[in-house]
């Protein structure tokens, strides 16, 4: 091995040559005759300047001086010096290269000047800016030079941008920038990427961005000036940040990059789908194009039927894939006039190919709530809604696909037990709705801040919001995980104000439940509710009135009103009736088919032996009646104050008693000869 070159364009071919031949590796010395033979031609060619021969002698020379090997090292700068005239670099490129080649060469390791040369072959030969076991930057479709600005760096006029694990990979289009290679840092501008690896078209999914930075040790970047693209559904561009990063496993169908989040949440985007507008931010998170809220201001989806809004869902964050829509937890409203049905957290999910919308309460947090039935005046405790957008009915069911038996719940908003009211106390000693009254006294708020609740319990903050999440499951309060506090509703004062006797309220709450059938249909031209599977409805425990309606089925109307056909109990009387309807604020029952009436009477113990009273049904009874029953006082449906005068019964039309029944006499008695006829009557304390 010789100890120095020759400082002449000659003799240095002939030292290279010397030692590139120095050393007994079949392979190297294949690789080395290779190489001279493309050397000779550009050492010959006039790319050399005299200063760039000078600076070669002298980095050779301080390469031998550190006792460095033929191969790799001296091979590498031969061959980055024939790949610098091979690719057209530009003299200064070359001369900045040298300097640097140069510099490193004064420092007493080596270690310095042959990495840099492994750099240079692999930036050279693979296009490489970075690379480890793990993952690899790199570049293709275009041409680079290295600069100098107090680092060294490589300037890419042009190029394809490419971070690659092997199992997924990321692609930065028709992008420029400048690679500091001892900062390990790209410092790009302009460029574009695609969603093709998310499995769209990269014509149609895509954003352009304006200038990023990358720190190559990672396998992510972002940019805060990025405009994007999304032809199927948005005719403009949209300002905002791209996130991207590559995954150490294949992201197949669960791809999440790229992401890309607008400046803007106040986009208004007009029949995304037919008859479905969007108000909100716009991102797309992989294969899910996304809807976002920010604070305060939630994104929302409006569903119009006949070209006016009928339905509002509100969320931060609803998701896009594959036509369907899905959100939790997202707010639901659906609007008839200045009413509504509202819900404040459910699982959305909205199907384009089948124009369905379904909303699920989840068995946790805020989704525990009912649904408040604004017109009809009622609390649905349903596990599911489903809405047929070109249908003219929504229905209220258990979650579909799971049982073939559906129970829900329907109390009044006036609704108030006592059983209930305990309850909510369990063990405590104190109820929870006289704490969270005593707190609002306290601040004089509606609003209950679980920091500041949680002292005033002196109480851990779980226990407090726990105590507020069971409130708003009662539809007391309305929880804001978000803002980890919670409004007031006015119905937990009239709870509290009901437990005191301090105002009315009432029993109203029965059960639906059905086999194979949908328990509850809102008629959407009327907004009437067809409810089915309800067996029995308590009016009025205090005056004991109850209707068991024929087929199991009422029709529930604005304000609790209803109509039914069936039986109606008031204490020792029953009526079966037709057409028969409910009035909430007269507290009164309309008759106006009655097919009979029926009562009983009370057996006088005789003996004294009797436990129990005990009564007898009269076997006649009155038919063909028409009246109403005014259940009790309308300010008392609680029954609170004791009128004994209700239920009191009005009939209004002649009635009649026959004798033609198998039981009485064998029948004997023809209803066409024989029967009383009834006057209009009125009957109090039945």
């Amino acid at each position: 091995m010789i100890k120095e070159v020759h400082n002449n364009k000659n003799d240095y071919f002939l030292d290279i040559t010397t030692i590139l031949q120095y050393t007994s590796n079949k392979e190297y010395l294949a690789r080395g005759e290779a190489l001279l033979g493309n050397f000779a031609g550009v050492w010959e060619s006039g790319y050399f300047k005299p200063h760039h021969r000078d600076k070669i002698y002298e980095i050779s020379n301080a390469m031998l001086g550190k006792s460095m090997r033929s191969y790799p090292h001296f091979y590498d700068f031969v061959n980055c010096l024939t790949l610098f005239v091979r690719t057209g670099q530009e003299d200064e490129s070359l001369e900045i290269w040298l300097t640097e080649l140069d510099t490193l060469s004064t420092t007493r390791s080596s270690k310095p000047v042959a990495d840099f040369l492994e750099y240079t072959s692999s930036l050279f030969e693979k296009s490489m800016l970075f690379e480890t076991r793990s993952r690899a930057w790199y570049f293709r479709n275009g041409s680079f030079s290295f600069g100098f600005d107090s680092l060294l760096y490589i300037d890419f006029p042009e190029m394809d941008l490419i971070c690659s694990t092997g199992r997924d990979s990321s692609l930065i289009e028709n992008t420029k920038g400048k690679y500091y290679i001892r900062k390990e840092y790209f410092m790009g501008s302009d460029g574009r990427i695609s969603w093709r690896r998310a499995g769209f078209d990269e014509d149609s999914v895509y954003a352009d961005i304006n200038t990023y930075e990358v720190d190559v040790k990672t396998l992510s970047f972002s940019s805060d000036s990025a405009v994007f693209y999304n032809k199927k559904f948005f005719d403009f561009p949209i300002p905002g940040t791209i996130t991207e990063k590559v995954l150490s496993s294949p992201p197949a169908d669960r791809a999440s990059y790229p992401r890309f989040d607008s400046y803007f949440k106040d986009y208004e985007v007009l029949g995304l789908y037919e008859d479905i507008n969007f108000y909100g931010g716009i991102g797309m998170h992989g294969r899910k194009l996304v809807f976002t809220g920010a604070g305060d201001q939630t994104a929302r989806f409006i569903f119009k039927k006949g070209g006016e809004y009928f339905a509002v869902i509100r969320s931060l964050l609803f998701e896009l894939e594959e036509d369907e829509i899905v959100s939790a937890p997202a707010s639901f409203s659906i609007y008839f006039g200045k009413d509504s049905i509202y819900h404040p957290g459910l699982q959305m999910r909205y199907d384009n190919i089948s124009r369905v919308l379904s909303l699920v309460r989840l068995n946790r947090g805020i989704a525990q709530s009912p649904f408040f039935d604004d017109y009809h005046k009622v609390d649905l405790y349903s596990e599911a809604l489903y809405w047929v957008m070109d249908s003219e009915e929504i229905s209220f069911e258990m979650v579909r696909g799971i049982s073939q038996t559906s129970k829900i719940e329907f109390e009044s908003d006036k609704y108030y037990s006592e059983y209930e009211y305990y309850k909510l106390q369990g063990i405590d000693e104190v109820n929870p709705l006289v704490r969270v009254k005593k707190y609002a006294d306290r601040y004089s708020s509606d609003i209950v801040q679980v920091g500041a609740f949680a002292d005033f319990l002196k109480k851990p903050v779980e226990q407090a919001v726990s105590m507020l999440l069971m409130l708003e499951a009662r539809g007391l309060v309305v929880y804001n995980s978000d803002k980890r506090e919670a409004r007031i509703k006015p119905r937990l004062y009239d709870y509290l104000h009901a437990h005191q006797k301090a105002t009315d309220y009432d029993v109203i709450h029965f059960i639906s439940e059905t086999a194979d059938k949908r328990n509850a249909v809102v008629e959407l031209a009327s907004f009437d509710m067809v409810i089915s599977g309800v067996p029995e409805i308590s009016l009025s425990d205090s005056q004991s009135v109850y209707i068991y309606p024929y087929n199991e089925e009422i029709i529930l109307k604005k304000n609790k009103d209803f109509t039914f056909s069936g039986k109606v109990r008031a204490g020792l009387f029953e009526f079966y009736g037709h057409d028969c309807s409910f009035e909430y604020d007269t507290f009164m029952i309309s008759l106006p088919l009655i097919d009979s009436m029926s009562f009983f009477v009370h057996i006088p113990d005789t003996t004294g032996s009797q436990k129990e009273p005990r009564y007898y049904r009269v076997q006649a009874m009155v038919e063909n009646m028409s009246g109403y029953m005014m259940i009790d006082k309308p300010n008392n449906k609680s029954g609170l104050k004791t009128y004994p005068q209700y239920p009191i019964f009005t009939s209004q039309d002649h009635s009649y008693v026959y004798y033609d029944k198998n039981t009485m006499e064998n029948g004997s008695y023809d209803r066409e000869e024989f029967y009383y006829d009834l006057e209009p009557f009125t009957l109090d304390s039945l």
